[in-house]
């Protein structure tokens, strides 16, 4: 279990409770401002002028999408010399959970592989999770 805790409606909590840590968690190793894997996305490339897949988990990875850069500019009025800063995830404001504290109570902290309630892995979940 998590040291750290977490307060809701004068109820305090463990943060997270994992009994299986070795599986690791998804906000690990993936993209946590975006979709699919951190090491994954798209990058303009200045020199060839056009999108390249970044990683190597796709089959795509690491070559150019020709037509790709056409179209974002074409359909989303895509920008290439503007580059939007990355919001660090501490500054985002995240509402404290809903809980349903008898729920909670009666799971226990025995009866789950783990639940966490951080703020990282909430705004990962949530809906719309892509900026």
């Amino acid at each position: 279990m998590s040291d750290e805790k977490i307060k809701v409606d004068d109820k305090v909590y463990p943060e997270v409770v994992d009994h299986h840590k070795a599986k690791g968690v998804k906000t690990d190793y993936y993209n946590l401002q975006g979709w699919g894997f951190a090491d994954s996305g798209f990058k303009y490339d200045k020199k060839e002028k056009g999108i390249r897949i970044t990683g190597n988990r796709y089959m795509f990875g690491g070559q150019i999408l020709p037509g790709f850069l056409p179209f974002l500019q074409t359909s989303l009025s895509l920008d290439v010399e503007h580059e939007a800063p990355k919001v660090p995830l501490s500054e985002f404001q995240v509402t404290p959970p809903t809980l349903n504290h008898a729920f909670i109570e009666e799971l226990g902290d025995q009866n789950f592989s783990r639940r966490s309630f951080s703020q990282v892995e909430r705004i990962h979940h949530s809906h719309g999770q892509t900026f």
